[in-house]
């Protein structure tokens, strides 16, 4: 449909699009903790970052993107990250509509 040609890539399609990712981690210079994980894929909109350093999610009238705003942290060896601040929009494979509370 003509309205959804341009509509980007939400977090949850990034893992399924086929595409070349990249993955790198950003560590504080001084202390070398890390701070964020970033991905970047081609097909996806533009970079996610999942922040690790416990910063709170901006308030509920920030800006919404596509990639949302994600923390992460480890339980174990599993990475669970938050994200919040989706847009509103659909997963491209099958149309299903994706709330930007989902």
């Amino acid at each position: 449909m003509k309205q959804h040609q341009c509509m980007g890539y939400v977090t949850p399609y990034f893992w399924y699009a086929p595409a070349n990712y990249r993955i790198w981690e950003e560590r504080d210079q001084f202390t070398q903790r890390l701070t964020a994980w970033r991905f970047y894929g081609q097909i996806a909109q533009g970079d996610r970052t999942v922040y690790m350093d416990g910063r709170p999610h901006p308030p509920a009238e920030a800006m919404h993107t596509f990639t949302g705003f994600s923390t992460g942290h480890y339980d174990g060896d599993n990475l669970v990250v938050e994200t919040t601040h989706m847009k509103l929009t659909w997963i491209k494979r099958n149309g299903t509509a994706l709330s930007d509370r989902a």
